[in-house]
């Protein structure tokens, strides 16, 4: 059965949160950098990959199936 208290039941993919942070991070260490605005595209390009693309969607299909 899956989990669903706790902390849990806001985020049952705290890797990927964590990831995702990460990437939120070197757009703030580029500020200084003329170019760096252009690597807050980089967080929103992960973000769409996790919810929509790879990762988030397979991994609840999977727990569905296994666990109900």
């Amino acid at each position: 059965r899956t989990c669903r208290a706790g902390l849990w039941r806001y985020s049952r993919h705290p890797n990927y949160f964590g990831e995702w942070l990460m990437w939120c991070a070197w757009p703030l260490l580029a500020l200084g950098s003329p170019l760096g605005w252009w690597l807050f595209l980089h967080p929103l390009a992960v973000l769409v990959f996790l919810l929509v693309l790879t990762g988030i969607p397979h991994t609840e299909r999977r727990a569905l199936l296994s666990r109900g």
